[in-house]
């Protein structure tokens, strides 16, 4: 017996366990939907702790939504942890997307301190992932989420069928 992501039983379940990550992703994304920033203090530990690997795709993208300086702080704790351990390959290249995007809107460099030669990013990433790869797939995310909640998912979608 094992525990899940919420401290529950799970039989060794890898499908209830799969599921339950699954279902805490698709709750962050909503978040990020809808801009729901009174959640940021809820998404931060969860975040941080990675305990549901992989849910933090959505956790980024809603940071990557709400956009501000508190955001960019959150992302940049979140690859402080999570870049070194290169054995662990999380949500780091999502919260990188996201801060650099978050860096974008502010005017600001927190993903830069990540970006320098020899720097964390350079020591986690791989031949096939590179930052600004990073940037534009959450751009995407954060644009198509734009575009569902402001009703121009077929302008969206057209768009990106002709590039």
């Amino acid at each position: 017996m094992t525990l899940d992501g919420r401290g529950e039983e799970s039989l060794g379940c890898p499908v209830c366990a799969q599921r339950r990550t699954s279902d805490v992703e698709a709750a962050a994304v909503q978040i990020a939907l809808d801009r729901r920033v009174q959640f940021r203090e809820r998404l931060t530990p969860m975040l941080l702790e990675s305990e549901l690997v992989h849910a933090g795709a959505g956790y980024c993208l809603a940071l990557a939504r709400f956009g501000e300086a508190e955001d960019a702080a959150i992302l940049s704790a979140y690859l402080d942890r999570y870049l070194p351990q290169v054995e662990c390959r999380y949500d780091q290249e999502d919260a990188l997307g996201a801060l650099m995007l978050v860096d974008a809107k502010l005017g600001t460099d927190h993903a830069g301190r990540f970006l320098t030669p020899g720097g964390l990013w350079e020591t986690f990433a791989t031949a096939n992932s590179d930052a600004s790869g990073c940037k534009r797939a959450m751009k995407e995310k954060v644009s198509f989420a734009e575009s569902a909640m402001n009703g121009t998912l077929a302008q969206w979608a057209a768009q990106r069928d002709s590039a």
